[in-house]
């Protein structure tokens, strides 16, 4: 098989391309060197700017495209598999006359750091034909609204238009250069930060994460007339780990939480603890000592329309050449997707689901989605995730249900309806679009997910396990949007799915 491996060398002023030609029989190397030649006031797409996991989609071998179908990078390298697109002949023969490879960037994918309250970034981007456009980003973190205005000008060399964009930060802003340690945080001011009247909360949840050292980041909260200011501090750990003889970039993240005390509208809630994973946060509120708190309460409380995160850099630990790309989204909730049970919330701290409770229930063109995890000794080990698309004519119930080699989705009796479901596990991806007619579907698990996950025979042979000897884990339910069904015998609080699954997680991944 014929493919590109592409690695790319990013500073502040210049793009470096090293392209590997690799097939059956013939390998050879091309060396490419974009030399950006910025003057010093003008920053160039460089490692800090390059946040995120798609911001190269395109990539030209001279006119021969190529498209990208995975990849890896370090704090300083990124490492990109290519196939040929269709069309293109990508023989060997075909691309050897070329020594430059040039990049085609999807500016939407790209994050942006930004220094200060406002100003202007200028960098440069090139097409597919070695044109450069110069960018300039104009921001104002100042008012309610962080907007950015991006204007593309073309090169002289280049026929093209110019290029405008206006619009709205997505809520990551990321600012390396303040550093301080935890002791610092409560004393010292918040600086770049966006000052709104809004109140930011999110869904219910509770992980037991013993502390590990790391950089801290800081979840701010905005003081409004109904809620007092609320800071959260997670700590994470980040790593660089080697991967069949190539630096790989690793991200652990492991939290603990230090809490400040918040007051809630109606004094209802006064605590709240969070965590956060790969790309969401979950908060759990606690109501005050001998204070019921209500559905209306807990919907007064889940009122958030943007949330702002900054990566604080500890000074006691060591991340010098490394660059921080978390990214978390939060997703608002509609007024019909507001009628979470809260038993989760309202467990102790030591463990979140001595049983499974019902999350929620969806209603009428609702969206669900059900993420939970497992742990061990304080360590998060896997995040499974089942998302839900769901077309409802009419209030419905459905369910989800995993099981060692297949997966099932049921309605309620009596129900017949049209249904697209779109379900997300870990990596693995399954869509069903089928007539649902008063019964439990179950469609199974790939061969390939079995082979990532552990053998067939080892999965019959699990099922054999003796309950007394499976290692402790706890079933973390993170959050969701959907009816968890439990067709199996709980045994110490956890479902036999739980189990087997959080078995084969400490034990492959």
């Amino acid at each position: 098989m014929q493919y590109l491996q592409i690695v790319l060398s990013l500073n502040c002023f210049s793009l470096k391309s090293k392209i590997v030609y690799q097939s059956q029989s013939e390998s050879v190397d091309f060396i490419g060197v974009y030399d950006q030649d910025l003057p010093d006031q003008e920053l160039a797409i460089c490692n800090s700017q390059l946040i995120g996991k798609h911001y190269i989609t395109t990539i030209y071998v001279g006119d021969i495209k190529f498209i990208s179908s995975q990849y890896e990078y370090t704090s300083d390298n990124i490492s990109i598999s290519l196939s040929c697109a269709s069309g293109f002949d990508c023989s060997y023969a075909n691309i050897k006359q070329y020594s430059i490879a040039s990049f085609e960037f999807s500016f939407t994918d790209i994050n942006i750091q930004l220094q200060g309250a406002a100003g202007q970034l200028r960098y440069r981007i090139f097409d597919h034909k070695k044109c450069h456009k110069q960018a300039v980003l104009n921001y104002d973190l100042r008012s309610a609204s962080a907007i950015y205005n991006i204007q593309l000008t073309p090169n002289s060399r280049c026929i093209t238009q110019p290029v405008s964009a206006s619009g709205l930060f997505s809520g990551l802003i990321l600012n390396q250069n303040t550093m301080w340690n935890s002791t610092d945080l409560a004393a010292n001011p918040q600086p770049n930060f966006v000052q709104t009247t809004t109140s930011y909360s999110l869904q219910c949840s509770l992980l037991p994460i013993a502390d590990q050292p790391g950089c801290i980041i800081k979840l701010q909260q905005i003081q409004n007339a109904s809620t007092s200011s609320l800071y959260l501090f997670y700590q994470t750990k980040t790593q660089i780990t080697k991967n069949d003889g190539t630096r790989t970039f690793v991200q652990t993240v492991k939290t603990k939480i230090t809490e400040q005390n918040t007051i809630y509208a109606d004094d209802c809630f006064t605590r709240v603890t969070g965590v956060f994973f790969d790309d969401k946060i979950a908060l759990t509120f606690y109501p005050g000592a001998g204070v019921t708190c209500t559905d209306a309460n807990y919907k007064a409380a889940f009122n958030f329309d943007s949330i702002i995160f900054t990566i604080i850099v500890n000074q006691n630990a060591d991340y010098s050449g490394f660059t921080f790309n978390e990214q978390m989204s939060v997703e608002k909730l509609s007024s019909d997707q507001q009628n979470f049970d809260l038993t989760c919330a309202q467990l102790n701290e030591t463990t979140c689901g001595s049983t499974l409770p019902q999350i929620k229930t969806l209603n009428s063109n609702a969206t669900g989605k059900l993420s939970w995890g497992f742990v061990k000794n304080g360590a998060l080990i896997h995040k499974y995730e089942i998302q839900l698309e769901l077309l409802l004519a009419t209030y419905q119930k459905a369910s989800i249900v995993v099981k060692p080699d297949q997966i099932c989705f049921a309605l309620d009796q009596n129900m017949s309806l049209s249904q697209r479901v779109k379900i997300t596990l870990g990596e693995f991806k399954i869509q069903f679009d089928v007539q649902l007619e008063n019964d439990t579907i179950c469609e199974p698990i790939e061969s390939s997910w079995v082979n990532k996950l552990v053998t067939l025979k080892e999965y019959e042979k699990i099922v054999q396990v003796d309950t007394q000897t499976v290692p402790n884990i706890d079933v973390l339910l993170l959050g969701g949007d959907i009816t968890y069904w439990q067709p199996w015998v709980v045994v110490g609080g956890l479902t036999i799915t739980g189990i087997i699954f959080g078995w084969l997680v400490m034990k492959r991944w």
